[in-house]
């Protein structure tokens, strides 16, 4: 094989291996009027634990996944670092011992952007590259956990 072949094949590979990465990402949208243009994780973690509830003087309303889509096991797994059933029994305890409103659950990436561009102080999680195919139309990318391509 030539030394072109092999250098092609490499980028190719290459190139597959950083799309899978990309595709893996995991981006925190909000709605576009959100009073700030990043969080950290910890502060993620807080709000899907109800321990925060206002960013800026506004009012925080975190938008969930079905528990039967792939991302909101990473979601649980790599950001919450909870397993399903440890999140279900927190918020077992928050809802009926507490009162507390849990997050509101969407069926699919698509049903969480639609419901964070309409409602002011939304917070979702999604596929980066869903969140970027669809633009800045009332949502922006506060931030992004990169994952390992493979992971």
């Amino acid at each position: 094989m030539s030394p072109m072949k092999r250098f092609l094949i490499a980028l190719i590979i290459l190139l597959i291996g950083a799309a899978r990465a990309e595709a893996d990402d995991i981006a925190i949208i909000v709605n576009s009027h959100f009073p700030t243009d990043s969080i950290s994780m910890e502060d993620v973690r807080d709000i899907y634990r109800s321990k925060m509830q206002f960013i800026a003087g506004a009012r925080v309303k975190p938008v969930d996944q079905r528990d039967t889509q792939e991302i909101r096991s990473v979601f649980l797994n790599e950001i919450m670092r909870w397993t399903k059933t440890d999140y279900t029994k927190y918020w077992m305890h928050l809802v009926f011992l507490e009162g507390t409103v849990p997050p509101v659950t969407r069926d699919n990436s698509q049903a969480v952007i639609q419901t964070v561009q309409e409602s002011d102080g939304s917070i979702g999680y999604v596929w980066a590259h869903e969140a970027e195919a669809a633009g800045a139309k009332g949502i922006k990318t506060i931030a992004v956990l990169h994952r390992p391509a493979g992971k």
